[in-house]
């Protein structure tokens, strides 16, 4: 690389996966709260669907944290 004008920068592989896994987590904690919010000014049947789609994120939530175990 140092022919070539290049860097490399090395990190641990964990510290790799555990950025990505807050990543993650931090998206979908935003996802569910834009959704809660939503579902809050909603009508009925839009309450339903949201209410399904905040059932699925913290599902996801969940599941990314079962991961990190």
């Amino acid at each position: 690389m140092d022919a070539l004008g290049g860097v490399v920068f090395r990190r641990a592989l964990s510290d790799v996966t555990d950025n990505e896994l807050e990543r993650d987590v931090s998206g979908i904690q935003a996802d569910l709260a834009q959704t809660r919010a939503e579902h809050a000014a909603s009508a009925a049947e839009r309450k339903k669907h949201l209410q399904a789609r905040i059932d699925a994120l913290n599902q996801k939530l969940r599941h990314a944290f079962d991961r990190a175990s």
